[in-house]
């Protein structure tokens, strides 16, 4: 009995220290917002709620349905002027969402993505600034695909298709929501 009372503690203990080890927290969302955006005077949060309009607006870009109305931006501003956009979105990888940052110009360009939490034990790697400097300058327009416009990351291509999927979903939405 006390062999099994061992090996349920050494069992219990791997899993608890495979799970902490699963979780990477890269930045705050914070920390991201104030790097992105260091010369803007604030940046304020703007809670939309998609239309019915904008929500198919959103889905025809995307190509996709979109399960929730409810999307939490920021705005970054100095005085009048809009310096950018951002919103921190999940995206399912293998089995645990990630999640990331994506930075939008006025223009309704990509100005930056980062990956804020990544859980899975592999494939972080797809918070290599090399892999998400490629998402910069994309629009709503662009496929946003791995394998098209987006290059695979071997060993993260789950994760690489997910950032890619919803990097792709931010833009559309910012579109329909912002976009002029």
């Amino acid at each position: 009995m006390s062999s099994f009372l061992i090996f349920c503690s050494i069992t219990l203990a791997s899993l608890i220290t495979l799970t902490a080890h699963a979780q990477t927290v890269f930045m705050k969302p914070a920390e991201a917002l104030k790097q992105i955006f260091h010369d803007s005077k604030e940046v304020v949060p703007d809670k939309k709620t998609l239309t019915p309009d904008q929500k198919s607006c959103a889905e025809k870009l995307l190509g996709a349905k979109i399960d929730k109305l409810d999307w939490a931006f920021q705005v970054a501003r100095t005085d009048q002027r809009i310096d950018g956009y951002a919103v921190i979105d999940n995206e399912m990888g293998k089995t645990e969402p990630i999640t990331f940052l994506t930075a939008i110009t006025p223009l309704g360009e990509v100005k930056e993505v980062e990956v804020l939490v990544y859980r899975e034990p592999y494939g972080s790697e797809i918070h290599d600034a090399r892999y998400l400097k490629q998402y910069r300058g994309k629009t709503a327009k662009d496929p946003v695909r791995v394998g098209g416009d987006i290059s695979n990351i071997s060993g993260a291509t789950i994760s690489s298709r997910s950032v890619a999927l919803g990097v792709k979903r931010d833009l559309a939405i910012w579109s329909c929501v912002y976009g002029r």
